[in-house]
């Protein structure tokens, strides 16, 4: 299981890096029903710009949807 939260991890960042966004999958936990990712976005990388690629990794993740979250001083990736 762990191996298979690491490569989302890494897909998370990825699919990012590759819209020119940098950020880094820091952790996260994972339930029967929900798996998060935490995020720490580079300085200046703005809420609505992560917002918009929700969809890119949803797919990327193989997920049926995708839901950014601020909290505190990152971001959760639901």
């Amino acid at each position: 299981m762990r191996e298979l939260l690491n490569a989302q991890a890494d897909q998370i960042e990825r699919v990012l890096s590759s819209h020119g966004l940098a950020a880094r999958v820091y952790g996260g936990t994972a339930s029967p029903r929900l798996v998060q990712f935490y995020l720490s976005p580079a300085p200046g990388v703005r809420l609505a710009r992560l917002n918009a690629l929700a969809d890119d990794l949803a797919l990327a993740l193989g997920a049926p949807s995708c839901r950014l979250q601020a909290r505190g001083p990152a971001l959760c990736l639901e």
